[in-house]
């Protein structure tokens, strides 16, 4: 169980590099747009980026995670190869299909998103980067599945060079605008593409297998119909918040959510990358449970950690670099990020469902959620402002969370031992409180004591589980090891 574990986290880990590689193009390219672009422009591009994410949860949502689900289906290589080609074939003539009905009206959806048509060229743009990386989406999957986490990485930092190099040329010395940024973003997701796609093809062939088309397509349409809920979900308390409230509101609110995210980018994903196809790799042996259950208490004590972290020290960082009207910002943080760590626990209790192929569950659970945080902003915005739409938020994490775990075990019975879980949360909501007496930051005793408040957490959660603690001693002697020369 140790052996697996170990592996678990270690491509866990790599794939946070990678992450933090995309992020770090992200950060770097920001200074270049804001110079070198409108206001106006960086707003269109916000509005071309979301109106295609949701076309591509439409046409191939759920089609990447099945390439795992149905790859470890399959007793043999050839029977593996055959699902990574076939569902390959079928994400990218779906979404050319997609982009091609678009592109036939484009003039139409450029004024039905900007009142003008001169933005059909950076629509088809825009599509044509949506159908690379949805497929892109796959072969990434297959790397998963054969743990090839080092390619990711190595990836990552090959697009960051392009799209640093692109987008300097021809934003700032071109000065092509919009058109550049996206030219730019189409190269780097080319490269991506002929790379990863063209190993998966090197690896697998190109085999159609029409045997295999029906079933995916009935696991993943309601993982497609899921997401869009989720979209929806993640943008229905703004527009109630807006109606109920001010934009003001909007504005704070939608700031807090982007330092909870970090959590996500920090834990969950790199997590969720590694996990994914873990969890379908264990699953016939006799250890499995334990497995899973161990996983996902790892999961929940540096997730609580992290968000720990986040929510002490998002007042300094607000302090430092937002102005004084968003500091405010700061009291909703924690409470988003309790939410986060429901959420990526969440995601561990899905593997009965997925294992069952019974993913129309998933979509019964979202929409419980969207539902239950509709009805709680109606009766929390009027009352407890900005502060009902966090509540809602993590409420509604916890009311699915829960569908998915019961739901859950009816297919694959695990002790996740949900109170050993939820006392590490408690744990480190407990220490968090004690941060709301100290002096308003920047102190230099205010910065201390909250270093001391994250290393109680630590120091109080290790004493009183005794797991944890060995892991950790494991984890520390395995770090040792590696530091010392020629190892």
């Amino acid at each position: 169980m140790l052996d697996d574990l170990k592996r678990l986290f270690r491509h866990g880990g790599i794939y946070l590099l990678g992450n933090l590689l995309n992020r770090i193009g992200a950060f770097l390219l920001l200074p270049l747009y804001t110079k070198y672009l409108p206001v106006a422009d960086y707003g269109i591009l916000e509005v071309l980026y979301v109106s295609v994410a949701v076309l591509s949860v439409i046409c191939a949502a759920g089609l990447s995670h099945t390439t795992l689900r149905f790859y470890f289906d399959e007793p043999d290589e050839r029977g593996r190869n055959a699902v990574v080609s076939t569902n390959l074939i079928l994400v990218t003539l779906s979404c050319l299909c997609g982009a091609l009905v678009v592109l036939a009206f484009g003039e139409q959806a450029s004024h039905l998103l900007f009142d003008s048509g001169q933005y059909r060229f950076a629509i088809a743009l825009c599509l044509c980067i949506m159908v690379l990386e949805m497929s892109t989406e796959v072969g990434f999957a297959f790397l998963r599945a054969i743990e090839n986490s080092a390619l990711f990485v190595w990836l990552s930092f090959l697009r960051l060079l392009l799209q640093l190099g692109m987008s300097i040329y021809l934003v700032a010395y071109r000065e092509m605008g919009i058109e550049g940024v996206l030219i730019a973003n189409a190269v780097s997701a080319g490269v991506g593409w002929m790379v990863v796609t063209g190993y998966a093809i090197q690896k697998c062939g190109l085999v159609f297998r029409r045997s295999l088309v029906t079933p995916m397509v009935k696991y993943s349409v309601p993982m497609a119909v899921g997401g869009v809920l989720a979209s929806v979900s993640v943008n229905v308390d703004r527009l109630m918040m807006k109606e109920y409230l001010s934009l003001e509101a909007v504005g704070l609110f939608a700031l807090a959510s982007k330092f909870a995210m970090i959590l996500a980018f920090l834990v969950s994903e790199p997590f969720s990358r590694a996990y994914g196809p873990f969890r379908f790799s264990i699953l016939g042996k006799p250890d499995a449970a334990a497995i899973q259950s161990q996983a996902v208490t790892y999961l929940v004590a540096i997730a609580s950690l992290t968000a720990l972290g986040i929510a002490l020290f998002t007042p300094e960082v607000l302090v430092a670099f937002a102005g004084r009207e968003y500091h405010a910002a700061g009291v909703y943080v924690p409470v988003l990020l309790a939410a986060g760590v429901v959420s990526a626990a969440s995601y561990c209790f899905e593997t009965g469902i997925l294992a069952a192929k019974r993913t129309v569950l998933l979509l019964y659970a979202a929409l419980a959620a969207l539902m239950a945080k509709v009805v709680l902003n109606i009766l929390l915005l009027p009352v407890l402002q900005i502060h009902g739409a966090t509540l809602a938020v993590l409420l509604a994490a916890i009311i699915q969370t829960l569908a998915i775990h019961a739901m859950s075990q009816r297919m694959l019975p695990v002790a996740y031992r949900l109170g050993r879980l939820g006392s590490i949360m408690v744990l480190a909501i407990a220490c968090f409180l004690p941060s709301l007496l100290l002096p308003d930051p920047p102190m230099l005793g205010t910065f201390l004591g909250k270093a001391a408040i994250a290393l109680m957490f630590v120091v109080v959660l290790l004493a009183c589980d005794q797991e944890l603690r060995t892991a950790a001693r494991m984890a520390l002697a395995h770090l040792r090891t590696r530091a010392r020369p020629g190892n």
